[in-house]
């Protein structure tokens, strides 16, 4: 079981890390609710009630203030905003393609 458990590199902070990979999950799992009821036919009253439009904000939110906290702590912020701004156009065109286009999301943002 140790050896799966690996010791993080020097100069990593493990708790926002553990942030990142926490609201990766979170979006994750949102996302592949959302799916079921844009593709597999699932009642869209579900989908849209409080409780996950909170949710979804929260998400979102805890996302955008950790990714902040590592832009501010990242040595080539230029290579990752370029990164960022090629995956979201990777995003939209597939998106657009498939005639469901996501103009703007959580990676035009950042």
């Amino acid at each position: 079981m140790r050896k799966l458990i690996k010791k993080a590199s020097p100069g990593r902070i493990e708790i926002l890390d553990g942030a990142r990979g926490f609201t990766i999950i979170l979006m994750i799992i949102y996302h592949f609710m959302y799916d079921l009821y844009a593709f597999a036919g699932l009642p869209y009253e579900n989908m849209y009630n409080p409780m996950l439009n909170a949710l979804q904000k929260f998400i979102a939110g805890l996302f955008i203030f950790v990714s902040g906290i590592c832009c501010r702590l990242s040595r080539n912020n230029l290579r990752r905003g370029i990164e960022l701004l090629v995956c979201g156009a990777v995003i939209t065109a597939v998106t657009w393609l498939m005639g469901m286009p996501a103009w703007f999301g959580i990676l035009h943002f950042l």
